[in-house]
């Protein structure tokens, strides 16, 4: 469950937007509907209101929180306003849509939009990311000053992984993908990452999440040889459903101590396999969050941490 919202964002704070504020550029700014407040057109009034005051060559940081209804309606009227007002908005290096806590709307309940073309009307983007996987689409990828990407969610399609993994973004240094379960919309596949782990796409990558996902054991045994760990600095495999035969991988790939950090907070791991991968990666490692199985007629379940 997501508890809180984001509290910095391109290394700003960040605080509520009100109908007329000034906005102040070393600091972010989240808009947001709280709950029975407002309609679908109340964000892009907020956005409005930046123009008309001619404060928006200040805002650098965006973040959109919770539209009306976002488990009904999704938010695709504020992307295409900020693309029809896009000649204002070319100061923006951060934006992030769907930062909303579970009491809000469950992140699989939150209806997102069609990024196709987004990207490419804000060039100045670094930093780019989405909570929500239902309805997402990214489209065709192509910008080359985005830093970041974050896609978070209870389940990412196949198409939009496809999207991602077929995307030119060559300064790309940090790369979150919430992969999620298929109960969820979450169809990836392994073999949809065997250019990224083997090949030399976003060759600037320091930080790989492939996180929440519930065939990270599939994930622990293609890393064997994969070259990608020769470049990036840490790498996240946290919220997923990691058993001790991916771990068993894990401890095998000895690659892995070139890292600066493996995260894989939140897993299924018995003491003896959680023993063995710390007697061998030390501090490098962090594996708290040790999660118990269920077990139902003889079979082993076990559930990746943000779902529904």
């Amino acid at each position: 469950m997501i508890q809180e919202k984001i509290k910095t964002y391109n290394g700003k704070e960040i605080i509520r937007y009100e109908q007329g504020m000034s906005i102040d550029s070393n600091l972010g700014y989240i808009i947001y509907l709280d709950y029975d407040e407002g309609n679908d057109s109340t964000i892009t009034n907020h956005l409005k209101d930046i123009i008309d005051n001619n404060h928006v060559d200040n805002l650098n940081t965006l973040i959109i929180g919770c539209w009306a209804e976002p488990f009904e309606d999704s938010c695709q009227n504020i992307i295409d306003f900020m693309i029809d007002k896009k000649d204002y908005f070319q100061k923006l290096e951060a934006f992030f849509c769907g930062d909303m806590e579970s009491e809000e709307c469950e992140i699989s309940w939150i209806i997102q939009a069609n990024y196709e073309g987004y990207l490419a009307c804000f060039p100045n983007l670094k930093h780019f990311g989405v909570r929500g996987g239902t309805e997402l689409q990214l489209g065709v990828i192509n910008h080359t000053n985005l830093k970041s990407l974050v896609l978070e969610a209870g389940g990412l399609s196949k198409e939009v992984v496809n999207s991602v993994m077929t995307a030119n973004l060559p300064e790309l240094e940090t790369l979150h993908l919430w992969l999620g379960t298929d109960e969820y919309g979450g169809n990836s596949e392994i073999n949809q990452f065997h250019k990224l782990l083997f090949g030399t796409q976003f060759p600037h990558l320091k930080h790989l999440g492939l996180m929440d996902c519930d065939y990270v054991d599939e994930i622990a045994l293609t890393l064997k040889d994969a070259v990608i760990l020769d470049r990036i600095e840490t790498l996240d495999l946290s919220m997923g459903t990691l058993s001790d035969d991916g771990a068993q991988e894990l401890f095998f790939n000895d690659n892995l101590k070139k890292l600066k950090h493996l995260n894989l907070r939140y897993h299924f791991l018995s003491d003896e396999c959680m023993h063995k991968l710390k007697a061998k990666f030390g501090q490098l490692v962090n594996l708290v969050d040790q999660g118990e199985v269920d077990e139902y007629d003889g079979e082993i379940y076990r559930y990746v941490e943000v779902a529904e």
